[in-house]
C-alpha cells in the first residue's frame, strides 16, 4: 500500500484546484489562470505537511 502515500495526497490537490475553479462560479480564463499560480503554494503546504508528518511518525533514534 505505499502508493497510496503519493496518490491520496496528489488526489486531494487535484481535487482542491478542481474547487477552486468550479464553486461558486463558472470557470473563466483569470480564474485559471489564478488557480495555476497558486498551485506551487498549495504545493509546498502540502509538501511540508507529508514531511512534518513524516518526521513525527519516525521512530526516535538515539
Amino acid at each position: 500500500m505505499p502508493w497510496i502515500e503519493i496518490a491520496l495526497p496528489g488526489v486531494l490537490l487535484v481535487a482542491k484546484f478542481l474547487l477552486k475553479l468550479v464553486v461558486d462560479r463558472t470557470a473563466t480564463l483569470p480564474d485559471f489562470i489564478s488557480a495555476i499560480l497558486a498551485l506551487p503554494v498549495d504545493i509546498v503546504f502540502l509538501s511540508a505537511s507529508l514531511l512534518a508528518g513524516h518526521v513525527f511518525s519516525s521512530p526516535k533514534q538515539p
